[in-house]
């Protein structure tokens, strides 16, 4: 739900905040918002695409829940791939066993992926599944 004052909801809503995401913003909203936010101990601040940013919790990422999903189902770790582009899937990338980073990825990206795909608009991801999962190359 929209809230007008963050800090006043959060005081009052009787119940913990499991995620704070934002909208529009600006570069630097952006970095005005992460700086004030990485000095609050246990959160951090996550942009998943250039307008938007989250807040969570610093124990909730993705990577640590694909290994609990993987180790759940049975499914070793060199059996997971990952794709990403933008600066949510971090974690993501680093815990799967095959990482691929599509060509327009951001620069955090490109570097925590073990492979490189062609872009989104280029059938990036139809091009990873058939090089890493169909055909095992």
């Amino acid at each position: 739900r929209r809230v007008d004052d963050v800090m006043e909801s959060m005081m009052t809503c009787g119940r913990g905040i499991e995620n704070i995401s934002t909208m529009s913003l600006t570069h630097e909203e952006q970095e005005m918002i992460r700086q004030k936010v990485m000095m609050i101990a246990g959160v951090r601040c996550i942009i998943p695409c250039p307008t938007d940013l989250e807040i969570t919790s610093a124990e909730a990422d993705k990577g640590t829940a694909l290994l609990q999903l993987a180790d759940l189902m049975g499914i070793r770790r060199d059996e997971v791939m990952a794709m990403g582009d933008g600066d949510n899937p971090y974690s993501l990338m680093k815990a799967a066993g095959i990482s691929v980073a599509v060509a327009n990825a951001d620069r955090r990206i490109m570097e925590a992926a073990d492979h490189r795909a062609p872009s989104n608009d280029e059938d990036g991801v139809a091009d990873a599944v058939d090089r890493f999962v169909l055909t095992g190359r």
